[in-house]
């Protein structure tokens, strides 16, 4: 039988969840995404007898964005497509039925099949190795307008949507990290104490925040990031610059890389 628990520090632990932003995805394609959606909103406002420009667009976009940023401040919740696409139509005053607002908001979601991001290097063999040897995997990310439906498409498109029968996303919970519900319900997914559950993220105030406020073990993953953050100031328990230094610490000798010439 594969082993089931693992140890960090002399812990044990039996569960991992992992951000998806910035830790499993390298994310270079974000601001091409924001072009994309931009050019298929100005398209959508015109096509509905509303002549609106660029510039237009553009300052409600920014309107948009200090309140999304406001009530995951203040409210630690997430807005997704269906949100953002129902605040144009107001703003534009759209003549728009709920049904054409489905339809667009399924459009700006499904960009990020368009655009997607790339897997981050290593990230799908320690999975499969971690998996492989019995330990729980899921996943806790905040979502935007990329939602949880196109999130499962890209685990999916990577072979990695099987190893994570846990999956926590801000939009169905209406939890965004480092809220402790977002981590709470994986732990309750899992059936495990949250004294053995191990989070690992890129971000210190949310990934990092979060996990060891009600104490989950965490992992800072500085892997996506072109400049080193300091790690003496980290919360974590652990910070590692790679998936290849990551295996070394939870899979220890004889993991995958090891094989690797």
């Amino acid at each position: 039988m594969p082993a089931t628990t693992f140890t960090l520090d002399g812990r044990n632990l039996e569960a991992i969840t992992i951000d998806f932003w910035g830790t499993i995805a390298l994310d270079h394609t974000l601001q091409q995404r924001r072009e994309r959606r931009a050019e298929y909103m100005l398209e959508w406002i015109n096509s509905l007898g509303r002549p609106a420009t660029r510039d237009e667009l553009l300052a409600v976009l920014k309107q948009y964005h200090d309140l999304w940023h406001e009530d995951w401040l203040k409210r630690r919740v997430t807005h997704g497509a269906l949100h953002i696409v129902r605040y144009i139509a107001e703003k534009f005053g759209l003549d728009a039925g709920e049904d054409q607002i489905v339809e667009f908001a399924r459009k700006l979601d499904d960009t990020l099949k368009e655009i997607p991001p790339k897997i981050m290097e290593g990230a799908g063999e320690v999975l499969a190795e971690l998996a492989g040897r019995g330990i729980k995997l899921g996943i806790i990310s905040d979502t935007a307008i990329s939602g949880p439906k196109s999130l499962d498409w890209l685990l999916e498109q990577w072979d990695l949507l099987s190893y994570f029968p846990v999956r926590v996303y801000s939009e169905n919970t209406g939890a965004a990290k480092p809220d402790p519900k977002a981590y709470l319900a994986a732990v309750q997914q899992f059936g495990v104490p949250q004294q053995r559950l191990l989070h690992i993220g890129d971000l210190e105030s949310t990934d990092i925040l979060g996990a060891k406020s009600i104490g989950i073990a965490a992992i800072r993953f500085d892997g996506s990031k072109s400049e080193a953050e300091c790690k003496t100031c980290s919360m974590a328990d652990r910070v590692v610059r790679s998936w290849s230094e990551l295996a070394d610490l939870l899979l220890g000798p004889g993991h995958v890389f090891d094989h690797q010439p």
